[in-house]
């Protein structure tokens, strides 16, 4: 778990892959990934309908 590290966001704009963040971050909650990165609730969900868990 890599609470708050500042790396996420980059990665998160270079992939575009909400679901990988939130594992890396360790969070239950697409909501609270979200938030963190401070992108759309709709935008992110719609990322990570197309990604396997």
């Amino acid at each position: 778990m890599l609470t708050r590290c500042p790396g996420l966001p980059a990665i998160y704009r270079q992939t575009k892959n909400v679901r990988a963040v939130q594992l890396l971050l360790g969070y239950r909650k697409i909501e609270s990934t979200v938030r963190y990165l401070g992108v759309e609730v709709d935008d992110a969900l719609d990322i990570a309908e197309h990604i396997e868990c």
